[in-house]
């Protein structure tokens, strides 16, 4: 994740960008990188700033044996920093020297913060042809026990983990017959 002194307003939120060479990290070989642009929510970067994500692929088990040193480790996030400004660089011409920030987040790094099995950003995976999995969210037994979490609304990932919560809000507004009032209200 990054922020670049660049409004990208006008560009598509998901972008698939092809690298000049393949790129491979660990097991995994990596042809391309997807960004997402983020200039829709006003509330991540000030006017006139993007915030952008890049994704590459590569296994839990490469990262943990490199974090073992944390020189290399940190080389290899340095690394894959820069090739992802160079691809940016490639994508939008003079976007290299507008990066304010650049960060990479590891499977070992979702795992150190979230503490999420292999580092794990997305929950099951779902059958092709099975549709969407939904979930129970309470167990038997346990009267006013609700469950939330991304392993509760596959493929949720981290970010829609954070609607179970109010996906059981809904569910118990229902049983307590009152009704579900979102976003801020007056005093």
């Amino acid at each position: 994740m990054g922020s670049l002194d660049r409004d990208l307003s006008g560009e598509p939120y998901s972008l698939l960008v092809k690298l000049d060479e393949p790129v491979t990290l660990g097991e995994a070989e990596n042809r391309f990188l997807l960004f997402k642009n983020y200039s829709f929510d006003p509330s991540l970067s000030p006017a006139g700033k993007t915030v952008v994500s890049a994704s590459i692929y590569s296994s839990y088990s490469y990262w943990e044996q490199l974090s073992r040193d944390k020189d290399r480790y940190r080389a290899e996030k340095e690394r894959i920093a820069a090739l992802v400004i160079r691809t940016l660089e490639k994508r939008w011409p003079g976007a290299a020297v507008k990066v304010e920030v650049a960060d990479v987040a590891t499977p070992v790094t979702y795992h150190r913060y979230t503490g999420v099995g292999k580092g794990a950003y997305m929950s099951w995976i779902v059958p092709p042809g099975k549709g969407m999995l939904h979930l129970s969210k309470s167990l038997p037994g346990l009267d006013r026990f609700y469950l939330i979490g991304q392993w509760t609304e596959p493929p949720a990932g981290l970010p829609g983990s954070m609607l179970t919560g109010r996906h059981v809000m809904q569910i118990i507004c229902r049983k307590d017959k009152k009704p579900f009032l979102a976003g801020p209200r007056e005093a």
